[in-house]
């Protein structure tokens, strides 16, 4: 519809930095949020809400030095880093790191001086001389299978014994090859490798921040019980 394209911008605001005037790249990274959203062709106003919504419970939760993990397309790591944090984002895709480099140079200096981007296997996730604050990890789990636990450890490896490590993933069925989850399934999975201590619904995302360290099995069982009453 006429207007699409400004409305869509303007309700994801000042916060993310969308350049209305800039054009479409289809050659550019796989899936390069920005342009994607610049084209009208993928992101709706629902959709865009629920982005902002996830990106910005996100944010909320990071402290300290944080290690921000793949496909944000660089906007819970950008929007860190303007609140002051130190921050490294990493991803499987040298596409999409490509582009958060190039969304990098588009921030005042002070800004880009304190993130940087990395190319990063999963689910081994090969950083031996780092440990963070926070770990985020925006809609990823959904995307793993089987390498689910094994990412997970990793990710309990990179975070200080007294970090948040704060997870967001889909409620719910999502389309076949993703998968969601639900609470119990959720708590289940995590569980094994984390103490959790929030979990809430965020638009859509069951939304979790954890700690380092395994439940037992009666604990995760008293958390779903807590979380459906």
């Amino acid at each position: 519809r006429p207007g699409d394209r400004e409305v869509q911008i303007h309700e994801l605001g000042a916060d993310f930095v969308i350049d209305a005037q800039r054009e479409p790249d289809p050659a550019g990274a796989n899936g390069a949020w920005t342009s994607e959203l610049a084209s009208g062709k993928v992101m709706t106003a629902d959709n865009t809400r629920r982005l902002r919504a996830r990106a910005h419970w996100l944010v909320a939760q990071a402290r300290g030095d944080v290690l921000d993990v793949g496909r944000s397309k660089a906007i819970t790591a950008l929007l860190c880093a303007e609140r002051g944090l130190r921050v490294l984002g990493i991803d499987v895709d040298a596409s999409r790191i490509a582009y958060a480099l190039a969304e990098r140079e588009r921030r005042p200096p002070d800004v880009a001086d304190r993130v940087e981007f990395r190319v990063v296997e999963a689910p081994a996730l090969d950083l031996p001389e780092a440990r963070f604050d926070t770990v985020l990890v925006g809609d990823v789990l959904e995307h793993l299978g089987d390498e689910r636990d094994s990412f997970l450890a990793a990710i309990v490896r990179l975070c200080k014994p007294d970090g948040v490590i704060a997870i967001t993933t889909p409620f719910g069925a999502v389309s076949p090859p993703v998968h969601g989850f639900s609470v119990s399934s959720l708590v289940e999975q995590v569980g094994k490798q984390l103490r959790v201590d929030s979990l809430e619904v965020v638009d859509g995302s069951l939304c979790v921040t954890a700690r380092p360290g395994a439940m037992s099995r009666e604990e995760r069982d008293v958390v779903v019980l807590e979380l459906q009453r």
